[in-house]
């Protein structure tokens, strides 16, 4: 069996959905004025096949109508569905935040944060370039809600500190919200903003 190209099988899908009771109905009507014109027929006879033309209209309708309902009722059965589950569902008590989203979210997080602020056992490395510091922690300096930004830090970060981080401070205005680090021997490896 030859296989239907894309064309042809909408051709097919267009031909099947013309509504064939209308057009046989029409198509009724015009060869029964025509055999009445043609005196073929007699009025009672033309009379007669409208009154089975329109009685096959009605049904037709009432059979799209009660489809109609139907549909209706699936709808509204899905709809309620849709609002219940809706109602169980509950927000994620922890948001994850893949690779390519982390800055901008760090940075919405530092402008959005309100008061005291710890960042423990953070890699300083990642103040080393000016954009990343400007990124990452200048937003938490300047945001007028974050009253003081305490970092926890692992004792071997001390350099780093003083070298990237310390010089980057002093050029920020909210520079007095930061304290002196906390340094500790941390082991872990968990980092917490």
């Amino acid at each position: 069996m030859p296989r239907k190209d894309g064309t042809e099988e909408s051709r097919m899908r267009r031909f099947l959905s013309f509504d064939w009771d209308a057009i046989a109905g029409i198509v009724a009507a015009v060869m029964a004025l025509v055999m009445h014109f043609l005196h073929l027929i007699e009025e009672e006879v033309l009379l007669m096949i409208a009154v089975v033309l329109l009685a096959l209209l009605f049904i037709r309708d009432l059979r799209r109508e009660r489809s109609s309902e139907r549909m209706e009722h699936s709808l509204t059965q899905a709809e309620a569905a849709i609002t219940q589950i809706h109602t169980f569902l509950r927000p994620p008590d922890a948001l994850l935040i893949g690779p390519q989203h982390l800055r901008a979210q760090s940075e919405r997080f530092a402008r959005q944060a309100q008061g005291d602020m710890v960042w423990f056992h953070v890699c300083l490395l990642m103040f080393k370039p000016q954009s990343l510091f400007d990124t990452l922690l200048r937003p938490a300096i300047d945001n007028p809600m974050v009253t003081s930004i305490q970092f926890v830090l692992d004792t071997s970060q001390h350099e780093l500190w003083e070298t990237e981080v310390v010089p980057k401070l002093k050029a920020c205005q909210g520079k007095a919200k930061v304290q002196e680090p906390c340094w500790r021997t941390i082991t872990e490896n968990v980092i917490i903003i």
